[in-house]
């Protein structure tokens, strides 16, 4: 939402439903609030990986015998997947990351897709041991379907979760309409109501719906992914992921 926001496309609305949330659940001006939770993990194929050989750092991940095994989304466009791996070099240190992220590529050669549903069904299906940037709400999905899937953060690493918004359109002719539809989808009932529908985690904190990062995820730090400079600069850095060779 930042670049619409950034373009003067949105104006702002401190919903009624606000208080109800962390302050940093929407934007100080009221430009947007969260409503949904799209946290990411890395996933893993319980048939194929157990839990002992189940990496626990970054580095475990850039193992050789991994090489053909793992399937990522493409950091290489400018998108989820780019936004994700930029959003851990604060977390590791840029010299780290660096130093990871081509092991990783020269080492693993993961598969690379712009689809972020097919990297948690080629992990289910087997085609895959492990996932990069995987929607946990895939994993849960495709879980509750029976399949060999799990998840796992690397040592160090938080919940990174990316907020869907929800903001009003500088010009809808409807203006109250739209603060209304705001206002009743952070409101607490429909919150409950998408909590308990297959499968998106609900922003409204508190709530034992099905579908909570709290109940599914209990004691992972949540860190909301990206920030408005990731955001500005992911598509700058496709070429450079490329020139490390993923």
């Amino acid at each position: 939402m930042n670049p619409l926001k950034s373009a003067g496309d949105l104006i702002s609305y401190n919903s009624t439903q606000s208080t109800n949330y962390p302050s940093n659940y929407h934007e100080a001006k009221g430009y947007f609030a969260t409503a949904i939770l799209l946290p990411v993990v890395f996933s893993y194929n319980t048939q194929l990986v157990t839990s002992a050989n189940l990496p626990k750092t970054l580095n475990d991940l850039t193992n050789s015998s991994l090489k053909g095994k793992v399937i990522m989304h493409d950091l290489t466009i400018g998108s989820t997947g780019t936004q994700y791996m930029l959003s851990l070099v604060p977390i590791v240190g840029n010299s780290t990351f660096t130093a990871w992220a081509k092991a990783l590529a020269s080492s693993v050669k993961p598969t690379l897709t712009t689809d972020t549903t097919a990297i948690a069904n080629g992990v289910a299906s087997g085609q895959y041991s492990i996932g990069i940037v995987t929607y946990l709400h895939d994993v849960v999905r495709l879980q509750s379907q029976g399949a060999p899937i799990g998840w796992f953060l690397p040592q160090g690493i938080p919940l990174l979760t990316a907020p869907v918004s929800v903001g009003i359109v500088k010009g809808t002719p409807h203006l109250a309409a739209a603060q209304l539809f705001e206002d009743f989808i952070l409101s607490k009932n429909a919150q409950q109501v998408i909590g308990n529908t297959a499968v998106r985690f609900i922003a409204y904190p508190g709530l034992t719906a099905k579908y909570t990062v709290s109940g599914v995820a209990p004691n992972q730090t949540v860190v909301f992914f990206p920030t408005a400079q990731v955001s500005a600069q992911a598509r700058k850095f496709g070429p450079i992921f490329r020139s490390w060779g993923f």
